[in-house]
């Protein structure tokens, strides 16, 4: 399983605590340290917003070429394909 829905979960009923503090005990019952550092690695190799940025640029770039010099059928579906990506990878 993956670690980030194990920590929101751990996290979601640690603080779970009727107007009191949350509780760390609780948190680390719940949670190991592997997964911990597992969600670290991950925020520490994620793709930057500016990477994002980028990439969508040149996929629009691609399309827009590919759709002007081609009207193939796999051409307007590589093209849709690009702005799916595009549409769900934005922030």
């Amino acid at each position: 399983m993956h670690a980030l829905p194990i920590l929101k979960q751990a996290c979601l009923e640690a603080l779970e605590t009727d107007g009191e503090p949350g509780d760390p005990g609780r948190f680390f019952s719940i949670v190991d340290l592997g997964s911990v550092l597992k969600l670290v690695q991950i925020a520490e190799t994620r793709i930057t917003d500016e990477e994002v940025q980028a990439l969508h640029q040149v996929i629009g770039q691609l399309s827009d070429y590919t759709h002007r010099t081609s009207s193939t059928s796999e051409a307007i579906e590589l093209v849709q394909r690009a702005k799916a990506i595009v549409a769900v990878t934005t922030c």
